[in-house]
């Protein structure tokens, strides 16, 4: 019995660490909240940007402050909230450097977690009296940030991006 619990724990442990069962899991998060098309994404008063995952190569087009420019070009937002410490400087910059009139880029720079970026956005949408918001974050990140923001009773409508999975699948998959 105890040979048979030690073997099941060691599949257990090495499926656990696979790159398909890791794909798995990101695909069944990312397949919640889908990218969709720019005239599908509804207007809103202001594209919140989560701060997190790093803004690796500033131009991509798979890039959280990116997806915020993208959304700003198209009017479907009037301005940015960038947030975080680690990151809200920097996409801040990114975007000031793109083209984004300063007084149209917001920056909450203290945040440490998703939690507290929302309960800090809710005040600064508050004080700029912004009624409605697009969450720019990571597909895969969406789902927890949904729930924090509804936590802090922000409605918010999800803008996903930094894709880990290929968008084309039809949704979680063993496939390496």
């Amino acid at each position: 019995m105890a040979a048979a619990c030690g073997l099941a724990s060691v599949l257990l442990l090495w499926v656990g660490s696979t790159p398909a069962f890791a794909k798995f899991l990101c695909s069944a998060l990312e397949h919640q909240y889908p990218p969709r098309p720019m005239s599908q994404i509804p207007n809103a008063d202001v594209a919140i940007v989560l701060g997190g995952g790093g803004l690796g190569a500033m131009a991509s087009p798979n890039n959280r402050a990116w997806l915020a420019l993208e959304l700003y070009n198209a009017r479907k937002v009037g301005r940015i909230l960038v947030t975080g410490r680690s990151a809200a400087a920097e996409a801040r910059a990114a975007l000031i450097g793109w083209g984004v009139p300063d007084s149209d880029v917001l920056i909450e720079p203290e945040s440490t977690s998703t939690s507290e970026e929302a309960d800090r956005c809710k005040h600064l949408m508050l004080e700029a009296k912004v009624n409605s918001a697009l969450l720019v974050t990571s597909a895969m990140h969406m789902p927890r940030a949904l729930s924090a923001f509804r936590s802090a009773r922000i409605e918010v409508t999800p803008a996903p991006t930094e894709l880990m999975i290929n968008p084309s699948s039809d949704g979680p998959s063993f496939a390496a």
